[in-house]
């Protein structure tokens, strides 16, 4: 079997780049930079992207449980072919799970198995969320009888609003989404882009 090449962390390579710039989607108010830190990038200074994708990567990373994180990934994830194409991310992270999964001796998860939740829930996602977009939540809704998926627009992973806040808030108080007006996420925007 052949080893897999190693990562070289003190070049930054395409994947690597492509890697923390998906890490940067997660943020509402950070991906707003992407257009000024890639034209930064493209004039040879890349220190705006560096920057922040340390402090992203060590803000995400450092709260991240790896061993759980990867029992998950690999059983739900990584049990069938994987289509990469198009996508900005190409076979990189793809290859890293790869490599790390048939490290780990994981038995593949059916969802179909899997009884329906009889609970009441609340499932917030971002419009804009990159890693659990708007159709996760609302898969996860068909096993829930009881769950409200509210979709955020303008909302990436990550992202702190106070209309949100509220409505979460009212739903724990009410136990129930009967009578929490939800009126305020409609008026909430994706923010502009930073361009300089």
């Amino acid at each position: 079997r052949r080893r897999p090449a190693a990562v070289r962390w003190d070049v930054l390579s395409r994947g690597i780049f492509a890697d923390r710039l998906r890490v940067t989607l997660y943020s509402t108010r950070l991906s707003r930079r992407i257009p000024q830190m890639i034209h930064r990038a493209y004039e040879g200074d890349w220190t705006p992207f560096t920057t922040l994708a340390y402090e992203l990567s060590r803000a995400v990373f450092d709260q991240l449980d790896a061993g759980a994180h990867l029992a998950v990934q690999c059983a739900e994830s990584m049990t069938g072919p994987l289509s990469v194409g198009g996508t900005f991310l190409g076979e990189y992270r793809a290859r890293l799970y790869r490599d790390a999964c048939a490290a780990l001796e994981q038995t593949a998860f059916s969802h179909s198995r899997a009884p329906p939740l009889r609970v009441t829930a609340l499932l917030v996602t971002g419009e804009l969320d990159p890693v659990t977009p708007p159709r996760f939540a609302q898969s996860v809704a068909e096993r829930m009888p009881s769950a409200t998926v509210l979709i955020v627009p303008g909302m990436a992973h990550a992202g702190v609003d106070r209309c949100i806040e509220g409505v979460i808030s009212a739903f724990i108080v009410a136990g129930a989404m009967r009578g929490v007006d939800t009126s305020c996420v409609g008026k909430i925007a994706a923010p502009p882009f930073v361009t300089r």
